[in-house]
């Protein structure tokens, strides 16, 4: 039985495709009109009789090939014409990369725009939504010209595009200037905690409010120290010994170095008492109590700290001196404005994987020789001798 160029594909896959973009209809309630015609497109066979592809379903793979293998505009719209000439002639192939990326644009995420100082002070949010400078550091929000250094009205200086994972939270059911950009995201997550939103389960089909917790951020250690408000270099960059951190520092090689990790095994443990291979003296110390969350908070109220660059003319930012246990604090973490984060056991994790990289790296271009990245250099061997270590 022959079917029309305009009769819709029948295929389970694509009624898939079509549910897909069904579930989604609440994502369009601003424009009707571009849900209609994205579920057109869904519907709509590649070329007639075509049993295989929709429009938007060739569309996508295509476009999902360009992103895999990193293919450029100007070589997709080449190949766009290529299969449009190779398919039956009438077919719904986009001309250009332009032409597709129309189409698929009704597709994008939901963003939202927020104007931030040029100097990461603040974001130009909430109340100070209609504000047309920093109210730190006086910087105008919007860009100057270059000849007369004026103010151009509604072009900002500084762009942030912040994806909330709201909307991406209800789908699955059908620098230390940081904490500024993380604002509207703590906003979310406290929104999800206390409120929750309103979920469809499509498997039980039934309503429900969908509750999120943050348990942990898992990132790099200089991410580490921007996200948990602490320093990560210097004498005491260990988040969790902080002021008991075990550091010297080698003058030959200019660099600090961490020692004591042998605190950390159990107490009998027989490389404690081994001195030769290590440095020379026994381990009798024990690991330091790390602080919990609500000690880190303790702490963290009692800082003097401001965002932003600082110009030369302003001098450095304010430094925390005095108490030994506030100078490797830098300012207090944003997440704690969860009323939850500061009862969480683990707040971060380091990601394994590439520091084992990195770590494993060092070890074989050391014991390998291998020029311009083995760790054994003079500067190495004459600190070590400094420090009466094989």
């Amino acid at each position: 039985m022959s079917t029309s160029a305009q009769e819709e594909v029948d295929d389970d896959d694509f009624d898939d495709t079509i549910g897909m973009f069904e579930a989604a209809y609440d994502y369009f309630d601003d424009n009707p009109q571009n849900f209609e015609e994205l579920l057109g497109d869904a519907k709509k066979p590649l070329y007639p009789n075509c049993k295989n592809f929709t429009k938007i379903s060739a569309l996508l793979k295509l476009y999902n090939l360009k992103a895999k293998f990193g293919w450029s505009d100007r070589s997709f719209t080449e190949l766009l014409a290529l299969v449009r000439d190779m398919l039956p002639s009438p077919n719904e192939i986009p001309n250009s990369m332009y032409q597709a990326k129309k189409t698929l644009c009704i597709l994008g995420m939901k963003y939202e725009k927020i104007h931030a100082c040029r100097k990461d002070c603040c974001l130009f949010r909430k109340e100070l939504s209609d504000e047309d400078e920093c109210p730190i550091c006086g910087t105008s929000r919007w860009k100057l010209r270059k000849d007369s250094k004026e103010a151009m009205k509604n072009v900002p200086a500084k762009v942030m595009w912040y994806f909330s994972p709201i909307p991406r939270f209800e789908r699955m059911f059908r620098r230390n200037d940081i904490d500024v950009y993380l604002a509207p995201l703590v906003d979310d997550l406290k929104k999800l905690w206390n409120d929750g939103v309103e979920c469809f389960d499509a498997y039980q089909e039934r309503c429900f409010t969908l509750k999120a917790i943050l348990l942990w951020t898992i990132n790099d250690f200089p991410a580490y120290g921007n996200l948990c408000g602490c320093t990560v270099k210097g004498y005491h960059a260990c988040p969790i010994c902080g002021e008991k951190t075990s550091s010297i520092y080698l003058p030959k090689g200019r660099k600090m170095a961490y020692l004591g990790h042998r605190k950390f095994l159990p107490r009998n443990h027989p490389y404690r008492k081994q001195k030769k291979a290590f440095n020379g003296k026994p381990e009798l110390g024990f690991a330091p109590e790390p602080l919990s969350g609500v000690e880190i908070l303790a702490k963290a109220n009692g800082l003097q700290y401001s965002f932003g660059k600082k110009g030369k003319k302003e001098g450095k930012k304010e430094k925390n001196d005095g108490d030994l246990s506030y100078s490797y604090w830098k300012n207090k973490s944003i997440f704690f404005e969860l009323e939850y984060w500061k009862h969480l056991h683990v707040r971060h994790c380091l990601d394994v994987m590439h520091i084992e990289k990195n770590v494993c790296s060092n070890l074989i271009c050391t014991l390998l020789d291998i020029p311009g990245k083995s760790k054994d250099g003079l500067q190495a061997r004459l600190d070590l001798v400094e420090l009466n270590i094989r």
